[in-house]
């Protein structure tokens, strides 16, 4: 399987959010600005069709600012990840459901 925006939207993201299974906030810290990346790099395909790369890039270089966020907060979302992956398994090998309430 090819890993793109859309899959990690459509596997992680969603569904994660959809069904509640992390807090809001635990959400915003691992996909951080994700959803706007997203349109960017729409936005960003449609232009590159029309016009030409450097075109494009000049439309959108202020937009461009929001990888910079997504970057910077990427070791804190890994991070968050490994405490919440650790949380998981502390509560299922003692056979509870695990809780999130006092994750952050």
């Amino acid at each position: 399987m090819k890993f793109t925006f859309d899959v990690l939207f459509q596997h992680f993201d969603f569904p994660l959010r959809f069904n509640c299974l992390i807090p809001e906030d635990v959400h915003s810290q691992i996909f951080s600005n994700i959803e706007q990346i997203m349109e960017v790099n729409k936005t960003l395909l449609e232009y590159m069709e029309q016009t030409t790369i450097g075109e494009a890039f000049k439309y959108l270089a202020p937009f461009l600012k929001l990888y910079s966020s997504y970057a910077n907060n990427h070791e804190n979302a890994i991070t968050l990840l490994q405490v919440i992956i650790l949380h998981i398994f502390k509560y299922f090998s003692i056979g509870l459901k695990p809780t999130f309430i006092s994750m952050v």
